[in-house]
């Protein structure tokens, strides 16, 4: 029984990497086509290749810093088609005079340091947005909510308390994601974690009093049966090291940005109430937070690194057209 179910996993293994190879090879050539449809008519604008749908975010911070040039955004589907199409498009001559930016989150991966493709200071756009900093902004824009509002202090105070509970309970999580892209990169692991298909209350439940874990490292089996065993003190030892950082910036970014969503609903419907639990005056908050990566993307961070990439990048593409 034990080897018919090792045979098992084998085969559903070998199912999971041929699919894994066969979305890559779709992803290869999508950019580059993409661009050779567009480039001609667009030789003017910046054109940006990105992973998915960080236009949201990008697309002020391009455009206020390339002379107001409306920039083209060419989706690729995912980090590893930006980085085919940059391998296909870079060192072409017939481009050099051309504004191509490259952009890409670092995830758990070492970063490459190339000088022509810029990779995000955080694990993420999303991490961008969970910052303290610019949740004061949304209380004061969105909530309405002054800095000397009791009800400010309060919502802030709370935001900090469950981030830090939030962040302690996805710790395991986190560094367990990180191990399986260390065995990735490394070629030991063939298959990518099927992430996507996970939502942030599969592994804990946040409410405005408390964030609490619903996982614990057995449920890794189970929950992500295409990923690798990942040895103890190889997962203790990526613990340690994680602690020694500012996990806001260096966590998935997806789950914090699903974390953020769910506090501003919780803050929402609590202030909503006739008598509110945490707040002093009941408050009507209309917003909704669909979709907060385009929604809440000029009280993002910007960090001088990206800046200083699309500054460069631009008058590169100027100097050469000269």
């Amino acid at each position: 029984m034990h080897r018919r179910g090792a045979n098992i996993m084998r085969v559903e293994k070998n199912k999971i990497d041929r699919i894994d190879k066969m979305e890559a090879k779709k992803f290869e050539v999508v950019g580059y086509h993409k661009f050779l449809k567009k480039y001609i008519k667009n030789r003017e604008h910046p054109i940006c290749f990105i992973e998915g749908e960080d236009e949201k975010y990008y697309y002020l911070r391009v455009k206020l810093r390339c002379d107001n040039k409306e920039p083209v955004f060419i989706r690729c589907g995912n980090k590893e088609g930006v980085l085919n199409t940059f391998g296909q498009i870079n060192g072409k001559y017939q481009f050099n005079n051309l504004s191509l930016f490259y952009f890409v989150d670092v995830d758990f991966d070492p970063r490459m340091n190339n000088p022509l493709i810029y990779e995000t200071l955080y694990h993420s756009i999303e991490n961008l947005y969970t910052s303290v900093e610019v949740v004061e902004k949304i209380f004061r824009n969105e909530f309405m909510l002054n800095d000397d509002d009791e009800d400010f202090v309060t919502a802030l105070s709370l935001y900090i308390e469950r981030q830090l509970e939030f962040h302690q309970a996805v710790l395991m999580l986190n560094a367990w994601i990180s191990c399986q892209q260390d065995l990735r990169n490394s070629g030991v692991m063939g298959s990518k974690l099927k992430l996507k298909d996970k939502k942030l209350s599969d592994f804990v439940t946040i409410n405005l009093d408390e964030v609490v874990a619903k996982y614990d490292i057995s449920s890794f089996d189970s929950m992500f049966p295409e990923a690798s065993k990942i040895e103890n003190d190889v997962l203790a030892r990526k613990i340690v090291e994680f602690e020694k950082q500012n996990l806001q910036q260096i966590f998935r970014g997806k789950f914090e940005v699903e974390f953020l969503k769910k506090f501003l609903d919780l803050v929402k419907e609590d202030l909503g109430k006739e008598t509110p639990i945490y707040f002093k005056a009941r408050k009507k908050v209309s917003i909704n937070f669909q979709d907060v990566i385009s929604q809440f993307a000029n009280y993002a961070d910007t960090s001088d690194c990206l800046f200083n990439y699309i500054n460069r990048r631009w008058d590169q593409a100027y100097q050469h057209a000269q």
